[in-house]
């Protein structure tokens, strides 16, 4: 299997486990919802303390899915995109004031690329617009 293909596997996994978080999150106020009187606050705080490891174990697969996709993504230079999530490629940002004043002014004096610092590229993640 390619890269591209492992990658898409990687977005529709992360967004798998992002919508199993968001159901805990339901479930949690829906839970919530129903004990939510003022003799019962010490209820609330239990409550969070049951879902609490739920939603940090699903909160540390959602992360290690990312810095794999990043991994592989960014020395690809392009975006991917799964079914439901699509990982973005951003360039490393220049710290140019005016870039096409450089880009013209590099074309005459090429030796100004050593005096450039490129920042590291990036991915950001979105969802798939249907």
């Amino acid at each position: 299997m390619d890269d591209q293909n492992q990658l898409i596997q990687q977005l529709d996994l992360l967004a798998d486990f992002e919508a199993r978080l968001d159901l805990i999150q339901v479930d949690k106020s829906a839970a919530r919802k129903t004990i939510i009187t003022p003799e019962i606050e010490a209820e609330l705080e239990a409550l969070d303390a049951e879902f609490a490891p739920l939603e940090q174990s699903v909160n540390k697969k959602i992360e290690a899915i990312k810095d794999i996709i990043k991994l592989y993504a960014i020395p690809t230079g392009k975006s991917v995109k799964g079914s439901s999530k699509q990982a973005v490629y951003n360039r490393g940002k220049l710290t140019i004031s005016d870039r096409r004043a450089y880009e013209r002014y590099k074309e005459e004096h090429p030796e100004v690329v050593a005096f450039i610092r490129e920042g590291d590229p990036w991915i950001t993640f979105r969802d798939v617009k249907s």
